[in-house]
């Protein structure tokens, strides 16, 4: 039982010595801090080009899927967090819509040949996201 107590005193004694001001100062030696600058905006020229592809697009791509334009979510945007702006198109479909492999390539193919023209822009089959409603990624 005497031991008990001598380690019971002994612990509580370790564990006062250890402050949260002594854990604080740890923690912050021990960050590194990083300024993430936002990411300026697309200009004004490349943004009305965007909007008009999509504008044009989605017709093509509807008719393709053979799927009603409003049953079709797609977007066109660009990261410009690099030097040259990279475009990302997300086209999400219904659930419930059967869409084969090689309709999906069409649509792939039909993206990059149109999107890549676009002056000043990277695109790449990397950031053509294509899913359903339900989450699953189809491209």
């Amino acid at each position: 039982m005497k031991r008990f107590f001598v380690t019971t005193i002994a612990l509580t004694a370790l564990l006062s010595a250890c402050s949260d001001e002594d854990v604080n100062n740890e923690v912050q030696q021990n960050t590194v801090k990083v300024d993430v600058a936002e990411a300026p905006p697309l200009d004004t020229n490349t943004a009305a080009v965007l909007e008009t592809a999509e504008q044009q697009l989605l017709p093509q791509i509807a008719s393709l899927l053979q799927l009603p334009e409003a049953d079709i979510l797609f977007t066109i945007d660009a990261n410009t967090e690099g030097t040259i702006p990279a475009i990302l198109t997300t086209l999400r479909v219904p659930a419930t819509a059967t869409i084969e492999t090689p309709i999906i390539e069409r649509i792939v193919t039909l993206l990059m040949t149109e999107l890549s023209t676009i002056e000043n822009t990277d695109m790449n089959e990397k950031n053509i996201y294509i899913m359903n409603t339900n989450g699953d990624v189809l491209h």
